[in-house]
């Protein structure tokens, strides 16, 4: 884990947990810099605070600026319901999500909104290789937020009609 930001003019920067100065780093030449904060136990609760001071070359020191540790955002992978050859559109449920991305081939082909109820609807009747039983592709969530979640995997599956069955006589 770090704490990354900018901290245009200076050389180092200080991270502070608990008003203790716990390591330095580099900034880099375009003003940014990413500090480890992996090993700090009071980093990984949310709400817990540190600091961050910038030091210029000549040495000095700006004051501490205070971060806040965020709860990341779980987001839950979307449901597919069954896709079949000749379906225009993949559908399921995306609760919490304010967006789905539909990716073919590991890119991503388009995006669509989610319903107030977490349903979705994303158009995939244009993609060649869905129109393949046994082909895949993949639906992610993304939070109003951009937080995204991990890509939910359907396969296109062959739609069997059922037999007719003609009159019968005995």
């Amino acid at each position: 884990a770090y704490a990354k930001g900018i901290a245009a003019g200076a050389s180092i920067v200080t991270l502070y947990v608990n008003n203790v100065a716990v390591r330095t780093a580099t900034v880099a030449a375009d003003g940014s810099y990413s500090i480890y904060t992996g090993d700090q136990a009071s980093l990984t609760t949310a709400g817990n605070t540190f600091q961050v001071q910038s030091t210029s070359a000549a040495g000095t020191t700006s004051t501490k600026t205070t971060g806040t540790v965020k709860a990341k955002t779980v987001v839950t992978a979307p449901t597919i319901k069954d896709y079949y050859v000749g379906d225009a559109y993949a559908k399921g449920i995306a609760a919490g999500a304010s967006k789905v991305t539909l990716y073919v081939n590991n890119v991503a082909v388009r995006t669509a909104a989610v319903a107030a109820d977490g349903s979705y609807s994303i158009y995939a009747g244009d993609q060649p290789s869905l129109a393949t039983a046994g082909n895949t592709f993949q639906v992610q969530s993304t939070t109003a937020s951009g937080a995204t979640s991990t890509k939910t995997t359907a396969t296109v599956k062959e739609k069997v009609v059922a037999p007719t069955i003609n009159d019968f006589y005995a």
